[in-house]
């Protein structure tokens, strides 16, 4: 019967195990390769969340018409400092569930979609990615992390990865406002190297491994205003793996 995909197919299964191991005759690939998160925001449960905000008036919602999901930070109380941060919990919403822990010898990947309704210098600062328990992530970047992030000063996103206070990193671009990107940070083992890629396309990289945390971490979203006006951060996905 012919269709509009041009498919290669095999009926009888892909596997990446080894015969005769446990999963050598599985017509899939072996589960749980890799532990992950991975959030498209369809919904979006306070309580799942360690949640941190400055400002009454901020919200956390998800977009109601957001094509595929789409979650909103919305600093709307015009504070020039207003700030607002969101980390994955682990016991409903009391203490970050740093459960993500970086190692030298496992592939891992942290990658996001998100934008900003302002990106000049001096409107607002985000952060998107992994971090330790923190509640003023962009107005301090974390001591330990791997993300992205805009500071308030600036117009820039960078790719970074944090040990104990200092940050390597690439920058990605400037940001353009009210624009998703898609935003990649891949670790492969086997060349101990950081890649960063912007909308799918290369950036740069950094091949020192021990620039690396290796302390757990847990997935973290913050916005900071840094003009006294309303503005919005919208993350459409984040996703975070890391090779077992």
């Amino acid at each position: 019967m012919p269709t509009g995909n041009d498919t290669t197919r095999f009926p009888s299964g892909v596997t990446n195990s080894a015969d005769p191991a446990p999963f050598g005759n599985h017509v899939e690939t072996k589960p749980f390769s890799y532990y992950e998160y991975r959030n498209d925001f369809f919904q979006y449960t306070a309580t799942d969340w360690v949640v941190t905000e400055t400002a009454a008036g901020t919200t956390q919602t998800i977009v109601a018409a957001g094509e595929g999901g789409q979650f909103a930070i919305t600093n709307v109380s015009a504070g020039a400092t207003d700030a607002s941060s969101i980390q994955l919990s682990s016991d409903g919403g009391t203490t970050a569930g740093t459960q993500f822990l970086w190692e030298s010898g496992k592939d891992a990947v942290i990658a996001a979609r998100f934008k900003t309704s302002s990106a000049a210098a001096n409107t607002n600062g985000l952060l998107v990615g992994l971090a330790i328990a923190d509640t003023t992530p962009v107005a301090s970047l974390p001591l330990n992390g791997i993300f992205f992030y805009k500071a308030s000063a600036a117009a820039s996103l960078i790719a970074s990865v944090r040990k104990a206070g200092t940050s390597t990193s690439v920058t990605l671009g400037d940001v353009v406002a009210d624009t998703f990107v898609d935003a990649v940070l891949y670790y492969t083992a086997i060349d101990g190297t950081w890649r960063a890629y912007l909308n799918n396309t290369f950036v740069g990289s950094f091949s020192t491994a021990s620039v690396s945390p290796v302390v757990a971490m847990t997935p973290t979203i913050g916005f900071l205003n840094a003009s006294a006006v309303a503005h919005v951060l919208t993350v459409d996905y984040i996703y975070c793996a890391k090779r077992r």
